[in-house]
């Protein structure tokens, strides 16, 4: 368990060590905080924690030159969970 954590933690700082205002690391570590929190316990057919494709798929989005706030709805929150889209 200790080491999906660690995990998890190197993937966000990675993710958030990218983006360049102060504002968007926020926004993306608080997406981040409640994507692991929604995703908690959930892993992937290779045992990896859900959330750490959450945070791949955020980079790619990143390389994608997608902003922090499209980010954080498209993949990391997965607004279908909150009800934002059915």
């Amino acid at each position: 368990m200790s080491s999906n954590n660690d995990l998890i933690n190197k993937k966000s700082v990675a993710l958030l060590s990218r983006l360049k205002s102060n504002k968007s690391k926020e926004l993306i570590k608080d997406a981040l905080e409640f994507s692991v929190k929604m995703h908690h316990g959930q892993e992937r057919k290779s045992g990896l924690p859900y959330v750490s494709h959450c945070i791949d798929v955020a980079n790619i989005l990143l390389d994608w030159k997608m902003d922090a706030t499209t980010l954080s709805l498209i993949h990391i929150s997965e607004p279908t969970r909150l009800g934002m889209i059915s």
